[in-house]
């Protein structure tokens, strides 16, 4: 087992069942990239978890399914605190390339996160 899911696992994360609405994401920032012309740095919160993603202008061989979100991060502020570690906090880490895949514990979280960035993608 990964150490992320052992401590999910040992945080004794509730995993919603699909029909119910228990998952939460919401944008607090929007910030341009200062050198990647036309490049949108979203962050927000995921319930208790936090996160941070790259959004090109054009579609990338990098990005995330060829597509736009060039980098994504799901983390827990709590253990990013507690360690200093950001790698060691994240759940979720795409940066141009898989770092670590959303487990089945993180894919609750994951999905809302990706679905809502697909959206902004849609409209910009």
């Amino acid at each position: 087992m990964r150490a992320i899911d052992a401590y999910l696992k040992n945080k004794k994360t509730e995993v919603p069942s699909k029909g119910q609405a228990q998952i939460r994401t919401k944008v607090r920032d929007q910030s341009k990239d200062p050198q990647i012309e036309g490049a949108v740095w979203l962050s927000g919160t995921v319930n208790q978890y936090e996160f941070s993603a790259l959004i090109l202008k054009t579609p990338a061989k990098t990005a995330m399914e060829k597509g736009r979100i060039s980098k994504l991060s799901i983390w827990d502020p709590a253990v990013r605190k507690a360690t200093n570690n950001f790698i060691g906090a994240c759940i979720v880490n795409y940066d141009r390339g898989w770092d670590i895949r959303p487990s089945r514990r993180a894919e609750i979280y994951y999905h809302p996160v990706k679905a809502m960035l697909d959206d902004f993608i849609n409209q910009h």
